[in-house]
């Protein structure tokens, strides 16, 4: 029941973010309404086990290098 609940909930808001209303015509309101959609549906497709790669976080081997670089600079 609960994994039903979160498919709809993740249909839902997608199309919300898709389909055109009047807030959209005032900037900020639009965006803060669209952005509250898109969380919901990033937390609904958590729950529903969804991996969503994080393009922003660095890989391991970037951290490490950058911290052996530094250590050579600084001796």
């Amino acid at each position: 029941m609960k994994k039903l609940f979160w498919i709809a909930t993740a249909v839902f808001s997608t199309l919300y973010m898709f389909i055109p209303e009047p807030t959209d015509l005032i900037p900020i309101l639009g965006w803060l309404d669209e952005a509250t959609a898109f969380t919901v549906l990033m937390y609904a497709l958590k729950q529903l086990d969804v991996n969503i790669p994080n393009i922003f976080k660095k890989k391991e081997t970037e951290k490490r290098n950058r911290k052996n670089n530094y250590n050579r600079l600084a001796l």
